[in-house]
């Protein structure tokens, strides 16, 4: 078992090192959030002076940075650009002819990375190996306004969806774990594997629902832009 740790953990730092290899330091640098970014920054720090600029996605990254010494820019001084990319992790992955689907938000800071994803041109998707799959197997999480808590799950326990669980997610207090965004995450639980096909149609029911904020499928929009990168 320990030897399948350090395994595991060696690759995950492998990846993040092939990773940094593929990136510019004059332009700024997206980065999501988890324990693969964390790495990342880690390497940096190894590799680099901290003259290079990052976006962070979510508090936890930003605390990484400042405690190597990177300089932080805000998400709202840049704009899409050819020049923008983003490093970030996943937590399960379908790979077909070249396309890359993603799931991603179990660690809670979906919504601001995927909007990173969407201002960076490329996007460096850093896993071990066990994150591909034929088809999405775990949950599905979506953030969603609090005062909209009641009215979404009422809507989520309709026929249609046939969740098997709704779990709203608790913080190390065991209490309603509160997004960067200031809002709720609920956990989706299906009884059966999510094609890339269901996931589509799913991810676009979802955000029918008033009161979602967004979905932790990360779809068509980056299928082509996402690039895999394993140790």
């Amino acid at each position: 078992m320990l030897n399948q740790k350090l395994s595991f953990d060696f690759d995950k730092r492998k990846a993040a090192v092939n990773a940094i290899n593929k990136v510019d330091s004059e332009y700024p640098i997206l980065l999501g959030s988890g324990s693969t970014v964390d790495l990342v920054i880690e390497e940096f720090a190894k590799k680099y002076s901290p003259q290079y600029e990052f976006v962070s996605a979510s508090t936890l990254t930003s605390n990484k940075l400042l405690k190597h010494g990177f300089k932080e820019i805000e998400v709202d001084s840049i704009t899409k650009s050819a020049n923008l990319v983003c490093i970030d992790g996943a937590d399960q992955i379908i790979s077909i002819q070249g396309l890359n689907y993603c799931l991603k938000g179990h660690g809670g800071a979906f919504v601001r990375e995927k909007r990173l994803w969407a201002l960076a041109s490329k996007i460096y998707v850093t896993v071990d190996k066990s994150k591909f799959t034929d088809n999405f197997t775990t949950y599905i999480p979506i953030e969603i306004l609090q005062n909209a808590e009641n009215e979404v799950i009422s809507r989520l326990k309709e026929n249609d969806f046939r969740f098997t669980d709704i779990r709203l997610r608790l913080d190390s207090q065991h209490q309603s774990l509160i997004t960067d965004n200031h809002n709720l995450i609920l956990d989706l639980f299906y009884d059966k594997e999510l094609t890339v096909k269901n996931s589509i149609e799913l991810d676009a029911q979802l955000h029918q629902i008033p009161g979602t904020v967004d979905t932790g499928l990360f779809l068509n929009e980056f299928a082509d832009k996402t690039e895999i990168i394993t140790s």
